[in-house]
């Protein structure tokens, strides 16, 4: 509607007095033409303004994906293991015990995943991972598969806490 009446009211204030006698509108010109003014004035604002917010929008929601695509970049090997069951096992929505696994609460906080509706079992949690991410882990799932590092090291801790448990 703005669009409408920007057209409009630049073509009655900007077309030449032939054109405007031409659409019988050249009386309706002359005698409110400061009030064609000012709708053509108001509507043009808005117009730049509503312009220069959805590119505020745009650049902002550029710079949202760009951020969490290289936290996806930059995973721990806990959160691989927790992102990567969501993706092995082709399912949004997981239940995780908390009391456990204080990885998906860190995820839910970044916003990666989210709560949802509890459901059944009061120490299993179901959380769902948004579907951007789902679906940009599904393209590059090597960002959650571990390495021959991070497997020998975490076989290593294990075999440490084992020794430890023993030790003592």
């Amino acid at each position: 509607i703005l669009v409408l009446f920007f057209l409009v009211t630049s073509l009655m204030i900007f077309l030449p007095e032939k054109y405007l006698s031409l659409l019988k509108i050249n009386g309706l010109a002359n005698e409110h033409g400061w009030i064609i003014g000012m709708i053509f004035m108001v509507t043009g604002i808005s117009l730049i303004i509503f312009m220069i917010l959805k590119i505020i929008y745009w650049v902002n929601k550029k710079l949202y994906f760009f951020d969490k695509k290289n936290r996806l970049k930059n995973l721990t090997v806990g959160e691989k293991k927790v992102l990567g069951r969501f993706i092995s096992f082709q399912e949004r929505t997981i239940s995780f015990n908390l009391i456990q696994n204080n990885k998906i609460k860190e995820l839910a906080n970044q916003g990666l995943v989210r709560y949802t509706a509890r459901e059944g079992d009061m120490f299993e949690y179901p959380f769902t991972i948004k579907e951007w991410v789902y679906k940009y882990l599904n393209k590059n799932k090597h960002l959650v598969e571990l390495t021959e590092e991070e497997l020998e090291s975490m076989k290593n801790r294990k075999d440490q806490v084992r020794q430890d448990i023993r030790n003592r």
